[in-house]
């Protein structure tokens, strides 16, 4: 019994077993799902709980969960439900820290309480390094129990690499391209139709199992989207096309779709790796190709329902096709900068943002130039 309160009875020397998993999370993620955390109540310590109590979660990061006047969609549900059939929504006491209030029971036990659908800016602790960095929950439960818990819920490690290269080994990159004898000139004149030549691969590689995941994947408790990936080309010289293929050129002994061109990084646009986008008409191996617009931006979300996608590393590759006529390009050197996408700079709770958003750590790559005629 409490000293200072006599009216609130305190579990002193028991608490709850505290049972969790830890997720491998994304270095570069603002809104990464940490593992669950489950409380176990014996009937001896249900016993000592005569009253309602709050239950808190504190991370060593700030909570990005979607949030709407405080609360969020971060729950704690309760097996059986029985002993409470509501699950208690979590809600945003600081940036780092959830409460679920007037937490009851209705039955003596034994009962689970499962804290869920946690997201966290992991970009805060990840570093570009690849070095693992702890995720660490603390639960307090007041006023019943005196001590609090401490858990890790995630680690945190890098989650893409990502490189351009050429079927020519022996150039690049910068893939260079002499300004006299033009590149897929037809598709300057008519980019509906004709095979054209692939220029150059943008190849993104996955730094942990399972780090590009599919809508499915990603999904917590909320309507999200799958990992995408976005190329940014930086610098094209005039009267340059540039054309991305609209899946992932197909590896060796596997024809599967790993990802599907979309729109744009932003927006609800329900991929499907059995639809592959025909793009402007033309192709590049037997692959649709599409025209990149002025801005240079692209995005692909990732599909796989190869069930070995989950716990292999994979390397996605697109094909890049540059178009232009015959003396006509202007002199230059072109970038491209590759990611995790959408990239965002919002690293709070948010009503409105996407999940899944992941923090740019790209660089820019030098990807092709256009030089004079060699001597």
């Amino acid at each position: 019994m409490s000293s200072q309160n006599p009216e609130i009875p305190l579990a002193q020397n028991l608490s709850p077993e505290v049972l969790t998993d830890f997720n491998l999370v994304r270095a570069e993620g603002i809104t990464e799902l940490v593992g669950q955390i489950v409380l176990v109540f014996n009937e001896t310590t249900l016993a000592e709980i005569k009253c309602p109590f709050n239950l808190q979660v504190f991370v060593n990061t700030t909570i990005t969960n979607r949030v709407s006047a405080d609360v969020t969609d971060a729950k704690l549900l309760f097996e059986p439900s029985s002993s409470n059939p509501s699950p208690i929504p979590g809600k945003l006491v600081a940036s780092n820290a959830l409460l679920f209030g007037s937490v009851t029971f209705g039955g003596t036990g034994p009962v689970r309480c499962r804290i869920t659908n946690v997201r966290v800016n992991a970009a805060a602790l990840g570093s570009p390094s690849g070095q693992l960095h702890p995720i660490v929950a603390t639960v307090l439960m007041h006023p019943v129990f005196q001590k609090s818990v401490s858990v890790t819920v995630g680690m945190v490690k890098r989650g893409l690499a990502s490189r351009v290269w050429s079927d020519n080994s022996g150039q690049g990159p910068p893939f260079r391209f002499e300004q006299s004898k033009g590149i897929n000139d037809s598709l300057v004149r008519d980019a509906s139709r004709g095979n054209a030549a692939t220029s150059f691969y943008a190849t993104f590689s996955e730094q942990q199992p399972s780090a590009f995941k599919t809508q499915a994947q990603e999904s917590g408790l909320e309507s999200v989207t799958g990992t995408r990936l976005k190329a940014v080309f930086n610098h094209i010289p005039a009267n340059v096309l540039v054309f991305v293929t609209t899946r992932d050129v197909p590896s060796f002994g596997d024809s599967s779709v790993k990802a599907v061109l979309i729109p744009g990084e932003v927006g609800d646009w329900k991929a499907n790796a059995e639809m592959i986008p025909p793009g402007s008409g033309a192709s590049t191996g037997g692959i649709p190709i599409q025209q990149l617009p002025v801005i240079g931006e692209t995005a692909w979300e990732w599909g796989s329902q190869n069930p070995d996608s989950a716990m292999t590393l994979d390397d996605v590759d697109f094909g890049i096709v540059l178009a232009a006529e015959t003396g006509k390009a202007l002199l230059g050197t072109a970038t491209v900068q590759l990611s995790l996408a959408p990239t965002s700079t919002v690293t709070v709770a948010s009503d409105s943002c996407p999940v899944p958003r992941f923090a740019d750590w790209s660089t820019e790559i030098p990807a092709f130039m256009i030089e004079p005629d060699c001597p």
